[in-house]
C-alpha cells in the first residue's frame, strides 16, 4: 500500500512540475495598465522535444537577459516597448522558474523605415542602410536578447 501512495505522490509531484517551454503572444496597445485589457494573440509555444533542442541557446539569452540595463529582477521582465506601441511578449519557463521578454523588435525587425534602437526606441530611418547603422550600435547583450525573437515557431513569424 505504502508503494502505491508513493507511485501517487510521485506522479502528482512530476504532474505539478511545469515543463519548460517558451510562449509567444502579440500584444496590442501598450504595457498593461492597471483596468485596461489589451488584445492579444497567441503566437505559438516551443516545448517538449522541440525546446530541448534550444535549452541552450535559451539559456545564454536568459544569462544576458539578466545583465541588461532593462531587466527588472524582482519582476523577471523586461520591456522594451514605448507607452502606445504594440510588442510581442516572449515567456521562457524553465526550471520552475519564469522569464519575460516585451519587446516591439519583432515587429519592426523587417520595417524598411524603421529601425530600432536600445537606446533611442524606434528611430525613422530613410534607407536600409540607415536602418543598419542605427541596428548596429545596439550592445551585443541586447542582440543576444532579441535573439529570442528567432526562435518564434516560423508560421508566426512576419
Amino acid at each position: 500500500m505504502s508503494n502505491l501512495v508513493f507511485a501517487l505522490l510521485f506522479l502528482l509531484t512530476a504532474l505539478s512540475v511545469q515543463a519548460d517551454s517558451l510562449k509567444f503572444t502579440r500584444v496590442t496597445g501598450g504595457p498593461p495598465l492597471p483596468g485596461v485589457s489589451d488584445a492579444k494573440t497567441d503566437l505559438g509555444v516551443v516545448q517538449g522535444d522541440e525546446f530541448k533542442k534550444i535549452k541552450t541557446q535559451v539559456q545564454k539569452i536568459i544569462v544576458a537577459l539578466q545583465k541588461h540595463k532593462l531587466w527588472t529582477p524582482e519582476k523577471a521582465i523586461l520591456w522594451d516597448v514605448g507607452p502606445d506601441g504594440g510588442y510581442i511578449s516572449a515567456v521562457i519557463e524553465l526550471k520552475g522558474k519564469t522569464y519575460t521578454i516585451n519587446s516591439w523588435y519583432p515587429l519592426y525587425r523587417q520595417s524598411l523605415n524603421t529601425a530600432v534602437s536600445e537606446t533611442q526606441g524606434l528611430v525613422d530611418v530613410k534607407s536600409k542602410n540607415e536602418k543598419q547603422d542605427v541596428e548596429a550600435r545596439n550592445s551585443e547583450t541586447y542582440k543576444q536578447i532579441v535573439a529570442i525573437f528567432d526562435l518564434m515557431p516560423r508560421r508566426q513569424q512576419r
